[in-house]
């Protein structure tokens, strides 16, 4: 995700580029999207990247929580399932959220607090990458803030055939919360696959003092993901995903009030999709179709 600025003087009367600045001249300013790959340490923009290393670091429970320590990056959570990211003051659809380069949200999407964040499980993803900014430039107008894109663990090739496995556990007394994921891999010379899987149970966070339990935070959660990889030949590569949350009586993002604690009995999210990447020829550096 990248962009390029370039300005130039330009004589009022005439239209017509100027290279002398005075009176009656106005700056005109050109913006053109890039789509490269570029490391953080380059990039012109302001990017960072949460590796899947980091994140667990931060014990984080889900998506939300998993960009609040990011610099930039301000977090609006009234409730454990729920949580907005905030770049750039901007919020809502106009701070564009991706699962694999895929949108999770667009422009028509609740333009306060929504669900969309909180539905994506981070336990599946290999890192994180925070655009702060706007993007809209590469990625449409709904990234006036910048863009967040979650990528998953993909499968590789050219394995040895052993299978390779992780469990993680985790639990806390003070909201009474626990939760187990797993992942395994497997690849040979042409194939490969992962295959995680969570689940998680949130319970009320409880506060010092005599403010005791915090209610309409609990919830229950499990989400499973598959991805496999073909190499059809030396630089051709099909690809095939599933990701899949079910949240049960979560508490919804925005209008609660002391009066009106609606939850959803049960959201989802559901994603899949096939790709078809070229490595780089004698025709072109690489192509990708989603």
């Amino acid at each position: 995700m990248a962009a390029v600025v370039t300005q130039s003087a330009v004589d009022s009367s005439s239209k017509q580029p100027d290279t002398t600045l005075g009176e009656g001249t106005l700056f005109q300013t050109t913006v053109s999207g890039t789509r490269r790959k570029e490391t953080v340490f380059e990039s012109v923009r302001l990017l960072s990247v949460v590796d899947r290393h980091e994140r667990e670091e931060r014990m984080s429970r889900n998506a939300p929580e998993a960009l609040a320590e990011e610099t930039g990056v301000f977090l609006q959570q009234t409730n454990s399932g729920g949580g907005m990211p905030i770049l750039r003051g901007m919020h809502g659809n106009r701070v564009l959220i991706l699962v694999d380069g895929i949108r999770v949200n667009n422009s028509t999407t609740r333009a306060g607090p929504n669900q969309s964040f909180s539905t994506i499980d981070a336990t599946m993803m290999d890192r994180i990458e925070v655009l702060r900014g706007t993007g809209s430039a590469s990625l449409g107008s709904d990234a006036l803030g910048g863009a967040i894109n979650f990528l998953s663990t993909q499968a590789s090739v050219r394995g040895t055939g052993e299978v390779h496995t992780s469990v993680v556990a985790r639990g806390a007394g003070a909201e009474s919360s626990a939760g187990l994921e797993g992942r395994a891999n497997w690849s040979t010379d042409r194939f490969g696959a992962v295959a995680t899987a969570s689940a998680r149970h949130m319970g009320n966070p409880v506060a010092g003092g005599a403010i005791g339990a915090q209610p309409f935070n609990s919830y229950n959660e499990w989400s499973a993901s598959g991805n496999v990889a073909v190499e059809i030949s030396d630089r051709q590569l099909v690809r095939a995903a599933v990701q899949t949350t079910q949240q049960y009586d979560v508490l919804r993002a925005y209008g609660s009030s002391p009066l009106d604690f609606r939850k959803f009995t049960r959201q989802n999210r559901l994603l899949s999709y096939a790709r078809y990447e070229v490595q780089p020829n004698d025709l072109f550096r690489s192509a990708r179709v989603t």
